[in-house]
């Protein structure tokens, strides 16, 4: 007999992104799949893939309570519609209005993964800090449950949810990010040659970063290193911490950067690299690292959760302290300098993708928990 599973997730561009592979791996064992989401642009590629798309307004830069209940009514309609054998909420607001749908709509198998643990955590301005406690006990209700289970993407956030008791150790599951397509990811080696390229790809958000890459990019110019520094991106215009369009015109003026806006191939975007930054300030599991590492770039990162779980200090990258341009531009100074570094840890670092965030064990693993929580059921009637 056919499953039926939704995964519930705010932008249609993420879930590509980041679950698409999952939800090809789920249908091919047999599960019939749903996407609720906000319908943009990719809804085509969606309904492509053989998924029953459904568009959700679901509106993230909204923190009213009215559109929250709304959202939760609407929800609620659709899974006692489509009656689907598990939900998979993915990122904090979808977690917590598909929990209270959950619950009115009598749904038994609960998926909740907390991707990154969103702006409210990453963020330090004085909106982030007010929210927190709300958002903290709304993740408490919405988690608990006999028949939820939690995914989370690291260690760090795994031990968070358990300090904070959010979740008890044995309802929670580590898996490692979205993983990465090794064959659409080829290693290329690059030469240790002049004109060394160092890139940021990412949303243009404060967290992710970019004011402190741009801010080494200032320093190291000073110094005429021979490199070319490039964004890739473009500001998300429903988060608070978006890079705002005035800002980006001063660094072009400035020749700072050169802004290449959205990637349609990050394949071809990343095989510009020599390095690649990721400076952010939190993450789940970034899926732009392992794209990078499995293509052959070194990588400079954060030392913080999600991060550092790709990355370890001078072996499969270079770690720097969050929020320091000048921690930053040392790191890429070193690289730019240490050709035979910088190749080193490219080489290392496709080898820890390969062996540990490859998308076939990432598909894999989801699927154990939809099985899992499928069997538990069965074994408990019988």
């Amino acid at each position: 007999m056919s499953r039926s599973l939704i995964y519930l997730i705010s932008e249609d561009w993420f879930f590509l992104s980041h679950f698409m592979d999952r939800a090809k791996a789920a249908k091919e064992a047999g599960f019939q799949v749903h996407v609720v989401t906000r319908v943009g642009t990719r809804g085509e590629e969606i309904r492509a893939a053989g998924f029953n798309l459904i568009h959700l307004d679901m509106r993230r830069a909204s923190l009213g309570p009215f559109q929250l209940l709304r959202e939760i009514a609407e929800v609620a309609r659709i899974y006692r519609r489509t009656a689907p054998d598990i939900v998979h909420h993915i990122a904090l607001r979808p977690i917590i209005v598909g929990s209270f749908a959950a619950f009115l709509a009598r749904i038994g198998r609960v998926v909740n993964a907390p991707v990154g643990m969103g702006f409210v955590f990453s963020s330090d301005t004085i909106k982030a800090r007010l929210l927190r406690p709300f958002v903290v006990k709304a993740l408490k209700i919405a988690l608990h449950g006999r028949r939820k289970i939690a995914i989370v993407e690291n260690d760090d956030d795994r031990t968070e949810l358990v300090e904070r008791k959010l979740v008890k150790p044995d309802k929670l599951v580590v898996i490692e990010g979205a993983g990465v397509d090794l064959n659409a990811f080829p290693y290329v080696k690059r030469q240790d040659a002049d004109g060394i390229v160092v890139m940021l790809a990412a949303r243009l958000l404060k967290e992710k970063g970019v004011r402190e890459f741009v801010g080494a990019v200032e320093i190291l110019q000073r110094e005429c290193l021979n490199c070319r520094f490039v964004l890739v991106g473009e500001p998300d215009p429903d988060n608070p911490g978006k890079i705002d369009d005035k800002e980006l015109k001063d660094w072009q003026d400035r020749n700072l950067v050169d802004w290449q806006g959205r990637s349609n191939n990050m394949t071809e975007t990343i095989l510009q690299a020599d390095i690649f930054c990721l400076p952010s300030y939190r993450e789940g599991l970034p899926k732009v690292l392992l794209e990078a590492g499995a293509s052959g770039c070194a990588i400079i990162t954060t030392d913080v959760p999600g991060c550092r779980q790709i990355v370890t200090h001078m072996q499969t990258g270079l770690l720097v302290p969050p929020r320091d341009a000048v921690f930053l531009a040392g790191a890429i100074r070193t690289l730019v300098r240490d050709g035979s570094l910088r190749l080193s840890l490219a080489d290392a670092a496709r080898k820890k993708v390969e062996s540990c965030f490859s998308n076939k064990i990432v598909n894999e693993r989801t699927l154990s928990v939809y099985r899992h929580m499928i069997s538990e059921d069965i074994d408990n009637r019988s």
